[in-house]
């Protein structure tokens, strides 16, 4: 018969928490802050009206797939681009 190796026992707790680095700031230059506002505000115009912006990644390959979905059951394809004008106002 061969010994029995022990199993090693879990740490106790969650592990500490990493060090951030300096350079990052604790939070985003206000002017990602502005552009994050006005984001939620485009999505929250699109929700009003019954509308949402759906973005997933095609599972098989590397393409992003990008729907406008109304609450009408209606589904129109957009490509990237046309998803970044609209939630942009370009």
């Amino acid at each position: 018969m061969s010994p029995r190796t022990p199993h090693p026992t879990p740490a106790a707790g969650p592990p500490p928490p990493r060090p951030v680095p300096a350079a990052v700031p604790a939070l985003p230059p206000l002017e990602v802050l502005a552009e994050v506002d006005a984001a939620a505000s485009r999505a929250e115009g699109l929700s009003a009206r019954g509308r949402e912006l759906y973005i997933a990644r095609d599972p098989f390959g590397r393409r992003v797939l990008v729907e406008l979905r109304g609450s009408d059951g209606a589904v129109h394809r957009l490509s990237p681009r046309e998803a970044l004008v609209l939630m942009t106002g370009l």
